[in-house]
């Protein structure tokens, strides 16, 4: 993504990934939570979109999304 940024002249700010984690052994998944630690240094906002449970228990920071009415609701996870 720097290599991307650089020779375009652009700056990405946010990163999302959506269930990226999937399929992958706990072994994996524990240095892939560590690989995205490492890339919130570099970006304002890094995005994991997670259904699971213990992956999001490893997670500081975590927001939820309901639908209400139609509409998508985000709410900062307390």
């Amino acid at each position: 993504m720097g290599t991307v940024q650089n020779h375009h002249g652009i700056d990405l700010n946010a990163i999302f990934f959506d269930e990226s984690l999937d399929g992958m052994d706990d072994n994996a998944k524990l240095k892939a939570l560590r690989l995205f630690e490492k890339l919130s240094l570099d970006y304002n906002s890094v995005f994991l979109v997670e259904h699971s449970e213990a992956i999001k228990a490893s997670i500081a920071n975590k927001y939820t999304v309901s639908l209400v009415s139609g509409s998508s609701v985000i709410e900062k996870a307390g």
